[in-house]
């Protein structure tokens, strides 16, 4: 999307903030939206999913961001969650984690990924989440 200040979404089963903006990325599916998450029963919860958003270098400011999450059949999953985000020097990044334990499926298919910077549409992805086949289990 153009103008956004995010770039990338990264979706793993856990993120761990660490210092200077370093995140331990655990379980990790890959970049949406080219992420399938392959599961015993898409109506079971997964005990943990994470977003990791990465931004393209920024002006100085405060940034207010919140996610939400759209299940297949459009239905918000989640309140918004939101924080704020600070840059203190022009040219900076800002990698912002967010985490559902659990993540409570609604079934396989699609689901939207949506970022709002200010108030304002930033990112827009998805992933999906599928059955997976008994010899794809381990």
């Amino acid at each position: 999307m153009e103008g956004s200040i995010f770039e990338v979404c990264l979706i793993s089963e856990l993120i761990r903030p660490d210092i200077n903006q370093k995140a331990n990325i655990l379980g990790f599916f890959g970049r949406s939206p080219h992420v399938t998450i392959k599961v015993h029963d898409p109506l079971q919860p997964l005990s943990d999913l994470s977003f990791l958003f990465l931004s393209k270098p920024l002006s100085v400011g405060t940034y207010h961001v919140g996610l939400s999450v759209k299940d297949p059949n459009g239905v918000i999953m989640f309140p918004a969650s939101e924080q704020n985000a600070s840059v203190s020097q022009s040219g900076e990044t800002i990698n912002l984690g967010y985490s559902f334990r659990p993540f409570k499926c609604s079934g396989a298919g699609n689901y939207d990924v949506i970022l709002l910077v200010n108030n304002k549409l930033d990112l827009e992805s998805h992933f999906s989440i599928v059955a997976a086949e008994p010899n794809e289990l381990i």
